[in-house]
């Protein structure tokens, strides 16, 4: 049974039954209503605000970075000239100053990487053993040796305008020593 039939058993055969239960057209419906809805559904447009802090956090990093080159700093600021006042006491060509009297070429090593030596006992003859240091000024103190051992010498370097050897026994102690208490093994 379909619903006319309904219809006509329910109000009888008058047509009347028929438009009572019938309902009215809808009213024109408008399609634009629900469009303000569908705006808060669409996407947003993408935010630039991430962009802004990426390029602000480049420009502090780049900033830090020439901030920290001291080549680059150095030069941007010894490129400016100095402003110097002329002194209007001392209008004078200062006399000839003698000139600087160039420094004294180091002494070159009496000993290689490599080579064997003999400890000396010191010149002033009290001690038969010399102290080695821990470190080339001296200041730290070493193993102790006898006068007359045999060692190896490790590196060099040149304190004070003097030659200190760093050496080796046989038996594996290391330490510093200067040049003076050195001399080859014959």
């Amino acid at each position: 049974m379909n619903g006319l039939d309904r219809a006509r058993v329910i109000g009888g055969n008058s047509a009347l039954g028929i438009l009572w239960f019938a309902k009215q057209p809808d009213q024109e419906m408008e399609f634009d209503e629900g469009l303000e809805d569908d705006d808060a559904l669409r996407p947003k447009p993408p935010s630039r605000r991430p962009l802004i802090w990426l390029l602000l956090l480049l420009v502090v990093v780049g900033g830090v970075y020439w901030l920290l080159q001291p080549d680059t700093s150095m030069q941007s600021r010894e490129r400016q000239p100095a402003i110097t006042k002329p002194s209007s006491e001392s209008t004078t060509i200062p006399s000839s100053a003698p000139a600087p009297s160039k420094p004294a070429a180091p002494p070159s090593p009496a000993f290689h990487e490599g080579q064997q030596a003999v400890i000396v006992p010191p010149k002033d003859g009290r001690q038969q053993a010399v102290r080695l240091f821990s470190d080339p000024e001296g200041s730290k103190p070493g193993p102790q040796l006898k006068a007359g051992e045999t060692v190896i010498i490790v590196d060099g370097a040149l304190v004070d305008q003097q030659w200190v050897y760093q050496v080796r026994t046989p038996s594996g102690a290391t330490g510093w020593v200067q040049e003076s208490m050195l001399t080859t093994r014959s």
